[in-house]
C-alpha cells in the first residue's frame, strides 16, 4: 500500500502508522527550496499600517495578476472587504465558499475580470495559472515550505515573477529563517522606479569605452533620413534582442513601469535578433533614455539611445 501526501503533518503520520504495515517514508528534498525566476522582497511594517502598505505596494507594482495570501479564512474575507473599500478589484478564495462560489471566483480570476485574488493556503493549493505576476504574503507563512509553495504560484512557464512578504519587527527572525532555508536573498522592497534608479548606471564615457573594447558597433541605421520623423515620433535603439532574452513585453514593461511612460505614447516596438527599436512620442524620448540607458533588464545591462540616421 502506498500513501502519497505533499506534506506529512502529524495527523497524516499517525494515519500511516495506524493502518500501514511497516511503512517507509520517502522524501525528495530539492537542493534549493525556491525558484530562480522569482524575485523576492520584504516589507517591514507595523500591524496597524499593514493595509495601507499593501495598497501602496499594489499601486506601485501594478500587477497583471496577483495572489495575496492570508493565514485564516476570517483574515481573507476581511482583507477582501478592505481592499474593495479602497477601490481595488478583488475576490477571495477560502474554505467557507461553496464549490460553485469557488468556481466562480476562479473563472473571474483566470479570465482577468479581477486582477487580485486573496486566498488561504489550503484554498490555493494546486492552483496553476500562467499569468500570475506577483505573490504577496500579507501574513507571514508558518514555515519555509509553505512559503515556497506560495511563491511557486508565480514565475511559471518560463516567466519571471515577484514575491513580496510583509513582516513585523517581531517576525524578523522568522523572515531570516525563511531566507536561510530557501538559500536566496530577500531584500527590502523598493518601488519599480527605485529599482531602476539603483541599477548600475556607468557614465557615458565609460559606456563608450566599454562598447569599443567589446567591439560593439554604433546603433544601426533607423531607416529614413532622421531618427525624429514628421509624425512627432522618435526611434530609439536598444542593444539587445531575442538572442539576449528580450521580448516585446519586456521592453514595454520597462518603459511603462520603469520609466513611467504611458502605454499610448508607445507607437511600436520591434525586437530583432541582436537589437531592438522603440518608436514613441517625441516628448517621452529623453525620459525613456534617462531611466533605462545603463540599467538592467532580465539580468543584463541594456543600452538605449536615439537611433542614428
Amino acid at each position: 500500500t502506498a500513501l502519497f501526501s505533499a506534506t506529512m503533518p502529524a495527523p497524516v503520520a499517525r494515519l500511516a502508522e495506524t493502518y500501514m504495515y511497516d511503512p517507509v517514508t520517502v522524501k525528495v528534498t530539492p537542493k534549493k527550496l525556491t525558484v530562480d525566476s522569482v524575485e523576492q522582497a520584504y516589507v517591514m511594517v507595523e500591524p496597524r499600517d499593514k493595509l495601507d502598505r499593501v495598497v501602496e505596494v499594489l499601486k506601485a507594482e501594478e500587477p497583471e495578476q496577483a495572489i495575496i495570501f492570508c493565514r485564516t479564512k476570517i483574515g481573507c474575507s476581511r482583507l477582501e472587504r478592505d481592499l474593495s473599500n479602497k477601490g481595488l478589484r478583488v475576490k477571495a478564495l477560502h474554505g467557507d465558499l461553496s464549490q460553485g462560489q469557488r468556481d466562480g471566483v476562479m473563472i473571474s480570476f483566470k479570465e482577468h475580470k479581477v486582477p487580485l485574488l486573496v486566498a488561504t493556503d489550503i484554498a490555493a493549493r494546486g492552483l496553476d495559472i500562467e499569468h500570475v505576476t506577483h505573490v504577496i504574503n500579507y501574513d507571514l507563512p508558518n514555515n519555509p515550505e509553505i512559503y515556497v509553495h506560495r511563491i511557486g504560484r508565480t514565475g511559471r512557464v518560463g516567466r519571471t515573477g515577484r514575491a513580496i512578504t510583509f513582516a513585523t519587527e517581531k517576525q524578523a527572525e522568522d523572515l531570516k529563517t525563511i531566507e536561510r532555508v530557501v538559500k536566496a536573498p530577500i531584500g527590502e522592497w523598493e518601488r519599480p522606479e527605485e529599482r531602476l534608479e539603483h541599477a548600475p548606471r556607468p557614465r557615458r564615457r565609460e559606456r563608450r569605452r566599454d562598447r569599443e573594447a567589446s567591439g560593439d558597433r554604433d546603433a544601426p541605421d533607423a531607416g529614413g533620413s532622421e531618427a525624429n520623423d514628421s509624425n512627432g515620433l522618435v526611434k530609439l535603439f536598444v542593444n539587445r534582442g531575442h538572442a539576449g532574452g528580450i521580448e516585446e513585453d519586456d521592453l514595454r514593461w520597462a518603459l511603462t513601469e520603469g520609466a513611467v511612460i504611458p502605454d499610448d505614447a508607445i507607437d511600436s516596438i520591434r525586437v530583432m535578433d541582436r537589437f531592438s527599436f522603440v518608436e514613441l512620442n517625441e516628448d517621452q524620448a529623453d525620459k525613456a533614455v534617462e531611466f533605462l540607458d545603463g540599467t538592467k533588464l532580465k539580468g543584463k545591462q541594456i543600452r538605449m539611445e536615439v537611433a542614428r540616421s
